[in-house]
């Protein structure tokens, strides 16, 4: 993918679905979520048996961000296509109690009146 043909590419992606496409010599949305699972399900396994952890910080681009926090709370792929990309720098605290992930703060939700020019919603 290039600078030139990107366009081409995000509408065809949302044309087949986020999670479904596969963009060409890479991974699609699915894959890319069973990956961020297996690390979400290491990570709260290591952090239920072990004392040392107190905190850990993650930092991720916009898609496996929210891949991350869907996969924490256990939010449905309906709800994770509402979800925005993060602003740049956004910070989500997230804290394990009794076994389960908990939100502490919010994560911004997709606005289409803020995004009238996006991919996705022209015709």
């Amino acid at each position: 993918m290039t600078h030139d043909n990107r366009k081409m590419y995000e509408e065809e992606r949302y044309k087949v679905g986020v999670l479904k496409y596969k963009f060409p010599n890479g991974e699609s949305g699915y894959e890319v979520l069973y990956r961020v699972g297996n690390f979400v399900n290491d990570l709260k396994s290591e952090l239920s048996k072990s004392s040392h952890f107190q905190n850990v910080i993650i930092v991720a681009h916009g898609f496996i961000f929210r891949g991350i926090i869907m996969q924490m709370l256990q939010w449905s792929e309906d709800y994770f296509m509402k979800l925005a990309n993060p602003p740049h720098c956004y910070i989500a605290k997230i804290t394990l109690k009794d076994n389960l992930f908990v939100l502490d703060n919010h994560v911004p939700m997709y606005d289409a009146e803020k995004n009238k020019n996006h991919v996705s919603m022209v015709k």
